[in-house]
């Protein structure tokens, strides 16, 4: 691929075909990437610097906000974007998250959101949360929210191993909280966050299986700001970001029926994960809320846009 291509549209339809020409039915050796985040978070950037190593890539892969598109209002990605590199690392770059000004109301906002992330999690071998400076409460909320929800991979398996692996990245950071103290509190704070969720959001590749779950192996990363940090540590910072991504576990060893799950059985998958969240208890259940909310609120609908006093905006 020399470029992305959309894989989810802002409709939420599929682009199945011209996805097709790019997937290696052969291949059961891939790791499935996904750069989920606020707007304005540095998602899309994080995931180019994931493939930069790629020599045929002379420019971004994903779009990112330029200086010709800072007085953009929205997200610059819709949907979902797609790469694929050679070494058959599948990276999704998502529509912003807890920002999605487009729509008429918080509800229907945060609705997709939880689509978007319960999917996500069935499908990706990673998901790399990407948060700017400070941390944003509702972003745990909603992922653990998204991990009730989640709808089983029905092409591979029904086990808690298949739950996707999270990193939390902090970026943008400025200098003083890349020191040891604030790795440590910030993990922490992450452990008794997700201590009751089955998702694993700890380092893969712990030499010593009995200090795995610990609060030094809870995998934080803090990313440091490109534009005021000196270009050793920006540069040290994107072997280790990648090297720490690279590393985990590939779809190799995950079976269906006798048979190695490859990639054409993966994109098969993400078609039945989607139409089965339409049948999803819970996400009807929200659904069912979200009327009631807007009735109540009357939210009225004007091309797909209305502003209510009553109904909370998130900032961009």
């Amino acid at each position: 691929m020399k470029e992305s291509i959309k894989l989810l549209g802002s409709d939420f339809v599929f682009n199945i075909e011209s996805m097709a020409r790019f997937i290696q039915e052969q291949s059961n050796d891939f790791l499935v990437v996904a750069f989920v985040g606020p707007q304005n978070s540095g998602k899309s950037t994080l995931a180019n610097l994931l493939l930069n190593a790629d020599p045929e890539v002379n420019e971004k892969i994903f779009k990112t906000r330029s200086r010709q598109c800072l007085t953009h209002i929205g997200p610059i990605t819709k949907g979902i974007d797609i790469y694929i590199s050679k070494e058959r690392v599948i990276v999704l770059d998502c529509a912003p998250i807890l920002s999605n000004i487009s729509y008429k109301d918080f509800i229907s906002s945060e609705l997709d959101d939880l689509k978007t992330l319960s999917f996500l999690l069935t499908v990706c071998n990673i998901i790399v949360i990407v948060q700017e400076k400070y941390v944003n409460s509702s972003i745990a909320r909603i992922i653990l929210a998204a991990e009730m929800m989640r709808t089983r991979n029905p092409l591979n398996g029904t086990d808690e191993e298949n739950l996707a692996q999270i990193m939390l990245v902090e970026n943008k950071a400025q200098n003083e909280r890349l020191a040891a103290k604030h790795m440590r509190d910030m993990k922490s704070m992450y452990k008794t966050i997700f201590q009751c969720s089955k998702i694993n959001y700890f380092l893969m590749d712990s030499s010593k299986p009995d200090e795995k779950n610990t609060t030094e192996n809870v995998n934080f990363f803090v990313f440091p700001d490109l534009k005021h940090t000196n270009q050793s540590t920006v540069k040290n910072s994107i072997n280790n970001f990648r090297t720490r991504i690279l590393m985990n576990k590939r779809y190799t060893t995950k079976y269906h029926q006798g048979t190695q799950f490859n990639e054409k059985m993966w994109l098969q998958s993400l078609i039945k994960t989607w139409e089965s969240q339409c049948n999803n208890y819970f996400f009807k259940k929200y659904g069912n809320l979200k009327e009631k909310f807007n009735l109540l609120n009357h939210v009225s609908i004007n091309d797909g846009l209305k502003y209510d006093k009553h109904v909370y905006y998130p900032d961009d």
